[in-house]
């Protein structure tokens, strides 16, 4: 398992998670489709990551219901903004540009990686 633990610097977090009870159900739902646990939830609250299947399915997931990501696994920018300040959207936008895969779940496991390792390193 590949991590960076989340940084926070003047209160910025690596990874910013809705608080709010549809998100709280959509996190509920994909755990049970991609048949994981509550383990990979929390490492995305921590800014971590693992790579195996179950958690690339969890991460898709929640990412193209809550309508942050589109189905193809790529960001939706307009939407991810108002959570990050614009180095960290710099930092997403290059991520999407230099991901590809034939693989929905494979490019937004590439682009949440990529952003984690890439957003660790501004917040250190």
């Amino acid at each position: 398992m590949g991590a960076f633990a989340a940084a926070d610097k003047e209160n910025k977090r690596l990874i910013e998670v809705p608080q709010d009870e549809n998100f709280s159900r959509i996190v509920s739902k994909c755990t049970e489709e991609a048949g994981t646990t509550a383990e990979s939830w929390t490492l995305i609250k921590e800014g971590k990551y693992s790579d195996t299947q179950p958690f690339k399915d969890f991460l898709y997931c929640i990412s193209v219901k809550s309508n942050y990501f589109y189905s193809n696994g790529y960001p939706d920018i307009e939407k991810i903004s108002p959570l990050y300040e614009e180095s960290a959207m710099d930092s997403l936008r290059q991520c999407a540009k230099s991901t590809y895969s034939d693989k929905p779940t494979d490019v937004a496991f590439k682009i949440y990686m990529c952003f984690v390792d890439t957003r660790a390193k501004l917040l250190l």
